[in-house]
């Protein structure tokens, strides 16, 4: 079951400037399963790029994916988790301006090529939620308000990504 809504949402007066609007479309989507975890992501990246084409034609300018869709959930412990996770470049306001679609720097099949890839293509801001992993074992990222780092080395985060239209 898939369902797809748009909301038109309104921005706010700045200092005598016109309203601002836009278009934000949202999906409901029940994630799709391969018998592989990069079977799993391709399928439900697919799917999104699906959705994609469906929020363009009804002149979306901002599509939010559901909690999970890309079919993480479907792994019930931590070891099994890493094969849907991985590292998101540290981002902070659009600092690096990073696309991770067609550069070097990234696997084309990672989910964040994937997502850059349909935001672009589509030109169309789009948000993912995913799973972030975040190596901790080698001290480099540490954060006291986090607890001990896991025996496996790695924090798992629950983490939502936006790709601008420009991918």
């Amino acid at each position: 079951h898939v369902m797809l809504s748009i909301l038109l949402l309104f921005g706010f007066c700045v200092s005598g400037h016109a309203y601002s609007t836009y278009v934000a479309t949202t999906t409901q989507h029940t994630a799709l399963y391969g018998s592989t975890p990069d079977e799993t992501l391709r399928l439900n990246y697919d799917e999104y790029s699906r959705f994609a084409d469906s929020a363009v034609r009804r002149n979306a300018d901002i599509l939010v994916f559901s909690e999970g869709g890309v079919g993480w959930e479907q792994a019930h412990n931590r070891t099994a988790m890493f094969s849907f996770c991985e590292r998101y470049p540290d981002v902070t306001n659009g600092v690096p301006h990073v696309v991770p679609c067609n550069s070097d720097a990234f696997n084309q099949t990672s989910q964040a090529a994937l997502g850059s890839c349909i935001a672009m293509k589509h030109k169309l801001t789009i948000v993912v939620n995913t799973c972030e992993q975040i190596r901790c074992a080698d001290g480099s990222f540490s954060n006291p308000h986090y607890p001990p780092c896991p025996p496996d080395g790695s924090y798992l985060f629950n983490t939502d990504i936006v790709y601008g239209d420009d991918g």
